[in-house]
């Protein structure tokens, strides 16, 4: 999903009240009855707040909302791949997310 792709109505984000700063973004759409998380983010300095679960919980509060029965994640596995059991992946497999497939990607400098 690119960003000119994602609802405004069902994307989240989260500023610093002080400063007015985007701290963490979350972009969703909705396809029929299916709504897609594919662009999340969240400010370094602003990591391992909750900020991330709480904008998770808001998207998908939105999706069901708007009428989705099925959400997917698009998602990297973590810090450390061998052991999936930290970052995102932790994170969405509290939501009762569970992965049903890997895409790994390339890029040339």
């Amino acid at each position: 999903m690119r960003i000119r792709d994602s609802d405004a109505e069902l994307s989240v984000v989260a500023y610093d009240e002080a400063t007015g700063d985007v701290v963490g973004t979350y972009l969703c759409q909705r396809k029929d009855r299916v709504g897609e998380i594919a662009q999340v983010a969240v400010r370094a300095p602003w990591r391992n707040r909750g900020i991330a679960r709480s904008l998770a919980m808001r998207s998908l509060h939105q999706l069901k909302s708007a009428g989705c029965d099925t959400v997917r994640v698009f998602t990297s596995i973590g810090p450390d791949e061998a052991d999936p059991t930290d970052g995102p992946y932790a994170m969405y497999r509290k939501f009762g997310f569970y992965p049903i497939a890997r895409h790994l990607r390339f890029r040339k400098p």
